[in-house]
């Protein structure tokens, strides 16, 4: 007897799948149904719903339509995603105690002609373009 696997999780929506789904029937498959069930004197049709109700699987997220991914045991089944939205904020603070740090051990003069902070060993200003004689 063939092991059936249980746990189902969907790794678009990164959550458990509780029922997975069947497929649903477009109009062409509609149409294939009539067409064979005319063609078959109805024996298409029974067929058909055999299939549909017994050896289909479900297998489809109920929430965004994709495939599923079955596991054992609930151990198996992966935890819900990290939301990278948080992982991005994360990167922005460091970023920024980086670039403080970096103000902090970088030394500063003010510009004669425009008044802005620049750099201690620039001889032009980046902002205006004036001519500074460092003292060093």
């Amino acid at each position: 007897m063939a092991i059936r696997n249980k746990y189902a999780y969907c790794k678009q929506c990164g959550k458990p799948v509780k029922k997975a789904k069947k497929t649903k029937l477009e109009s062409f498959h509609y149409q294939i149904i009539v067409i064979a069930s005319i063609a078959s004197l109805g024996i298409g049709l029974l067929v058909f719903i055999i299939y549909r109700l017994f050896i289909q699987k479900r297998k489809y997220c109920p929430i965004c339509n994709n495939i599923v991914q079955f596991y054992k045991k609930p151990e198996d089944v992966p935890g819900p995603k990290v939301p990278v939205i948080h992982l991005l904020e994360k990167l922005d603070a460091k970023k920024e105690i980086k670039e403080t740090k970096l103000e902090e051990s970088r030394k500063f003069i003010s510009c004669d002609n425009c008044k802005k902070d620049i750099d201690y060993d620039a001889k032009i200003c980046p902002y205006c373009g004036w001519h500074h004689e460092s003292t060093k």
